[in-house]
Formats: structure tokens, sequence, C-alpha cells
């Protein structure tokens, strides 16, 4: 089990006065660590399970040197909570984790690319190498196996990513800004739209008609049902407008708010919900 987690390249550090046999070597990942509180939760009946640790790990470089570098792991496992955004009897899976990571590197303005590993203790075709454009090695990404100790009786598919923060923090590319100093405005807008149109092209269509006074679009709340026509589907956003100069009136707002209206129903056929 201790050794499942140790790269190819890497070697593992052999401690002199051990605690016992089982602690004998450093740790060269912490998803270990991770699967044993996830297999703790589940003989205790909870369930879905999302878990995460920041720490370091440790090895020996094909030099024989020492190296400590810190890490991100996480996991999830389980059926999806009782919620909208998710379909019932649905489990957490790849995509749901691979969705953290990205959103984690886009908040940090980097850019990633995947590309096929077989890592052993991972499912073959299930698992990703994590790379910044630009070709520094990030992590990985993937399903664990259930043949090999690693996973134990978990009972579940388990999704595990393990990124380098250094490297996160070396190719992070951003700029901090001051905080405003002029309160936000917000507005509620709440469209109806055929189902084949997605949010995401609602918020972005959004986001370009309200610039640059539009700040933040926010999806709360998404209803298909027997209230409405059974092509279409509600969709309501939160809108926060914005300016760094000056504190924004309801004669600046509005009729921005109003050419946001008009566009949806020009570009995508929506509609106000009444």
């Amino acid at each position: 089990f201790k050794t499942a987690f140790a790269s190819e390249s890497d070697q593992l550090i052999t401690l002199k006065n051990p605690l016992s046999s089982e602690y004998d070597t450093m740790r060269t990942s912490l998803l270990p660590g991770l699967l044993k509180t996830a297999g703790l939760n589940l003989s205790k009946g909870q369930k879905p399970l999302k878990l995460f640790e920041v720490g370091s790990v440790y090895f020996l470089d094909s030099s024989g040197k020492r190296k400590e570098k810190a890490v991100l792991s996480a996991i999830v496992l389980g059926p999806y909570e009782l919620t909208p955004w998710k379909s019932r009897g649905g489990e957490y899976d790849f995509y749901d984790l691979k969705g953290v990571l990205e959103t984690l590197a886009e908040h940090l303005c980097l850019k990633l690319v995947t590309s096929p590993d077989n890592k052993p203790y991972q499912e073959l075709g299930k698992s990703v190498r994590v790379q910044v454009v630009g070709g520094r090695e990030l992590g990985y990404l993937g399903q664990m196996t259930v043949e090999n100790n690693a996973v134990g009786d978990l009972g579940h598919a388990v999704y595990a990513l393990e990124v380098d923060l250094g490297t996160l923090e070396n190719s992070a590319s951003f700029q901090f800004q001051s905080i405003p100093k002029f309160p936000e405005t917000y507005r509620d807008i709440s469209i109806l739209v055929d189902r084949s149109v997605t949010s995401q092209n609602v918020a972005d269509l959004i986001l370009q008609t309200g610039r640059p006074l539009i700040q933040a679009v926010t999806l709360y709340d998404h209803f298909e049902g027997k209230k409405i026509q059974a092509d279409k589907k509600s969709l309501t956003y939160a809108l926060s407008f914005q300016s760094a100069e000056r504190t924004l009136s309801d004669d600046e707002v509005n009729p921005l708010f109003e050419t946001i209206v008009q566009t949806l129903k020009r570009e995508l056929g929506a509609s106000l919900r009444e």
C-alpha cells in the first residue's frame, strides 16, 4: 500500500528509527491518507465524500538527493446530493473532479493540457497527466483502481487528483487589483429559453453585452416542468454592476439591463419570465 504511490522515477526515503514497519518510509503522496479517511467515513454511513488535503511529500530524485514538495490532493466518490444541478441517481465522476481543477486553473489564469497516463494505481484509460501549457508537469487525475490495496473495500468508484503546488504557484500569471471603492448594484433576470441553449451561452452573452460595467453573472435557479412549455427551461441569474470611478445610478444601469434583455431575445430567442 505504501509503495503503490511512489513514482517510477522516484525512490522512497527510508527512516532509520520508524515507529512501526507500516511507517518506515516517508510519504510520497497524500492519497493513501485520504483513502483511509474515506474508508472510515464510509464505514460510519457517510456518503458522498469530497475530501482534500494540502501537505508535503518526500522522495529521492534520480541522483539520490532528498526532495520535498507541497502538493494538493483530492478525492470524490459516491452519489450526488439532492440538488437541481445534478441528475438523480448519478455519482461523482472524473469530470466533476476535472471541473474543480479547471476552475482553479481559471482563477490563476492558467491553461492546462492533458494526456493519457498509466500509473499502476489508476484505471487504464481513465487517468490523465496534467500539464501547464508550455510543458511544465502539474500532476495527474483519474479513477483509482479497485484491484490493488490502495483503494481497499471502499465499494465506490474513487476519483483522485494530485497537483504540485510549487508548479501551480510558479506558473500562475495574474495581477492583484485594488478593492473597488464604490458599491455594486444588483439586478435579477429570469428568462425562458430553448432547452438546447446552455446556461453558459446565456452567461457569456450577458457578460459580453454588459461590459464594462457588469462584473459578475451568477446562475442561481434552473427550472423545467409542467408550468412552462415542454421544450423550454427557465434560467435565473443575479447580475452585478460596478464602476471603479463612481457609484452607479439607476439611469445608468436600467438602459444597460434593457440592452441585455433585448440582446438575449435577438440572439437566443429568450423571453422574460413573468
